[in-house]
């Protein structure tokens, strides 16, 4: 085939290599890791991906105005300490 239209024939024409997706802080929106912090949004009811920072603010009791509060990353098993029914 000869001519203008050969453009068309031979497939799509190759595409830019896929850029990586990042996740970022729903906070400040800096990048962060696979292993980050959390944060409960308890007026929205809401869990947002956290970087150590941003998560840092919201430890202390009332940090926030009582809107956010960090996930702590640590947990113990209790094994004698009964749940109520919800």
């Amino acid at each position: 085939m000869k001519g203008g239209l050969r453009r068309f024939v031979g497939g799509a024409a190759p595409s830019s290599p896929p850029t990586e997706q990042v996740e970022r802080c729903e906070m400040c929106a800096e990048p962060i890791s696979e292993w980050h912090g959390h944060v409960v949004d308890v007026e929205n009811r809401g869990l947002m991906c956290t970087c150590r920072p941003c998560a840092l603010l919201f430890t202390a009791e009332g940090a926030g105005g009582g809107r956010y509060k960090a996930v702590p990353e640590r947990y113990r098993y209790a094994a004698d300490v009964p749940l109520a029914e919800a």
